[in-house]
């Protein structure tokens, strides 16, 4: 007899809910509200109208339990495309559109450099055969090279609009064919490249059949404007008797626990479950989740009094390799891959498997993806937030040292991928000497996507770590290094005062560094800041510092760029005939080489 047979051709990514989903989540209570809201929005995308929503709450309240419960019941007719932004990449510009972009043309987590530009190729064409201009900058988002050689000749903010043009176009040709639900959780913590696009993404949703939704804490800033806000807040007294008749049962001898909890808790349901895990795992409670008894026990009950407290007070309750390995999985992130975790810990992935199996089962982990080699997720990022904070700053610093080590062993060749992780590792280790060049290239990285705020933020962390290494020569020239870097970033934002301060204090250290290439550099830009501040003697004074040097070291480009700006100088004091002979000499040195440079 004939039978159906399947090949295995891919294993699919699943996110932590979907897993979750599929183990049993806890009732959902007291947001008919809420779904109404998304039931409305799905109603009039489905029309055509495309929607933006952000679901708004603090931490514990039940965002993600929310909307995942909504996807669960969507029509099979609609694609969800999902994505989360991680506390630890807040200064990783475009991660979570990279996800986004991986999902959308169905790129694997462990696809070579190789594999994902082919998919990135035959994704866009399969879009449209005129998106094909999409490709350099997709494949710059996703730190893979281009050889095309009209994107690297643009500039930073060129390349910007260029990558939010790219991720608009080919998300909006993505939804075309099917009603779709784009997913943004945790947007508070994305970096403000992603923001941006985001923002710009929802502005162009009229007239798709395309929901937005992204979720924040309440500290991620006001909703956008054209963005429907839903605000959870706890559950009300009624709602919260609901919860834990579910988690715990209705018993009459659970009575003054509960009372404790809900007095506790004041609504928040992740308090809620976590209170009732540990009374489980302190003897406090009998039976099965759902079905408790209170346990015969003398001697007071002690709740803890936060959220934070609680999860502390579980984690306590964890000994020897089960607490080494949750922790050393808070270190890795939001996700970890058991290969990573089981190469920091010097054991192997079968060796940790029974240890893991009973985090998850209590409930601090939760796998994602079924693979020979496993990757889990914490249950929630506040529960990571408190294995990380209640380590010893000793054991912090030696885990993220075995980090780098682990990263820089494993991809020799692929540091530039991995490079804001790096720099934020060595940092966390303080290993301020491998850190400071990995965070100039994480800056400059940020500068030439154009993402200029993320770039102000790795440098202000930059300048603190150098804080922390002896005077040398070679500290004062990265110190120059990270403040050109910095001024390119401010351009765009139209800082011209803070950029004059910046290269004042580059001038000040160049003087010192005795390398007068950097100090003509220097003087240079610090020539074009006073000019656009209209301080014309002090521009025209660092103008002809730096044509002197460019002259004694026989460096064309930088006597190109001081005569140039010596030129300009002249001409706003009105010695029009110097200025042309600035000029002149700035043609006489120009070569098609020089305009490359």
């Amino acid at each position: 007899e004939a039978v159906e047979v399947f090949e295995l051709t891919a294993i699919r990514m699943r996110t932590r809910w979907q897993v979750r989903s599929a183990r049993g989540l806890s009732v959902l209570v007291d947001r008919q509200n809420e779904l109404r809201s998304l039931r409305s929005a799905i109603e009039s995308a489905a029309a055509g109208n495309g929607q933006s929503l952000s679901i708004v709450g603090a931490a514990g309240l039940g965002k993600s339990r929310l909307i995942h419960d909504f996807i669960r019941n969507l029509s099979d007719e609609w694609t969800v495309l999902e994505t989360a932004c991680p506390s630890q990449r807040t200064s990783s510009s475009y991660y979570p559109i990279g996800i986004l972009i991986r999902a959308m043309f169905g790129i694997g987590i462990d696809d070579i450099p190789e594999a994902v530009i082919a998919r990135v190729k035959e994704g866009i064409d399969r879009l449209g055969s005129n998106l094909s201009v999409f490709l350099p900058p997709i494949l710059s988002l996703l730190d893979l090279y281009t050889d095309d050689q009209e994107w690297k000749k643009l500039e930073p903010s060129e390349r910007r609009l260029r990558t939010m043009e790219a991720v608009r176009s080919l998300v909006l040709h993505h939804v075309q064919s099917n009603p779709s639900v784009i997913l943004v959780e945790d947007v508070h913590w994305a970096d403000a490249e992603t923001k941006l696009i985001l923002q710009n993404l929802a502005g162009a949703l009229g007239g798709t059949r395309t929901v937005l939704i992204r979720t924040q804490r309440p500290e991620g800033g006001p909703v956008d404007s054209g963005t429907i806000g839903i605000d959870l807040s706890p559950l009300d007294d009624v709602t919260s008797h609901q919860l834990m008749d579910w988690l715990m049962g209705d018993d009459s001898s659970l009575i003054p626990l509960k009372r404790k909890i809900l007095a506790q808790s004041q609504g928040n349901p992740l308090f809620m479950e976590e209170l009732v895990q540990t009374l489980k795992e302190t003897g406090y409670l009998e039976g099965q989740p759902g079905n408790y008894l209170a346990a015969k026990r003398t001697g007071r009950v002690e709740i803890p009094q936060t959220i934070h407290s609680v999860l502390a007070a579980r984690i306590d309750l964890l000994d020897g390799f089960p607490k080494s390995l949750l922790q050393t999985s808070a270190v890795i992130g939001t996700e970890i891959s058991v290969a990573l975790l089981s190469e920091m810990l010097d054991v192997t992935p079968a060796e940790i498997s029974g240890e893991l199996r009973t985090l998850e089962a209590a409930d601090f982990l939760r796998k994602i993806r079924s693979t020979t080699s496993a990757d889990y997720s914490f249950k929630h990022e506040l529960t990571r937030e408190v294995v990380y904070g209640t380590m010893l700053l000793g054991l912090r610093r030696s885990l993220h040292a075995k980090a780098v080590d682990i990263i820089e062993s494993r991809f020799p060749d692929r540091l530039d991928e991995y490079i804001d992780r790096l720099a934020d590792h060595a940092f966390k280790a303080e290993l301020w000497e491998k850190a400071v060049p990995y965070q100039l290239r994480s800056c400059r990285r940020a500068v030439k996507r154009g993402a200029n705020q993320d770039a102000i933020n790795i440098f202000e962390r930059g300048l603190e770590t150098l804080s922390h290494l002896p005077a040398s020569p070679a500290k004062i020239k990265t110190e120059i290094d990270f403040r050109l870097t910095l001024v390119i970033a401010l351009e765009p934002l139209g800082k011209h005062r803070r950029i004059a301060e910046v290269l004042r204090e580059a001038s000040r250290l160049a003087d010192a560094s005795g390398d007068p290439v950097r100090t003509a550099a220097v003087n240079c830009q610090l020539a074009v800041a006073l000019w656009r501040l209209g301080e014309h003697a002090p521009a025209m004074a660092a103008a002809e510092t730096a044509s002197r040097i460019a002259d004694k070291i026989g460096d064309p480009s930088l006597q190109f760029a001081a005569l140039l700006i010596v030129g300009i100088v002249h001409h706003e004091l009105g010695n029009f005939a110097t200025s042309i002979e600035m000029h002149e000499r700035c043609i006489e040195i120009e070569t098609p080489e020089l305009d490359q440079k």
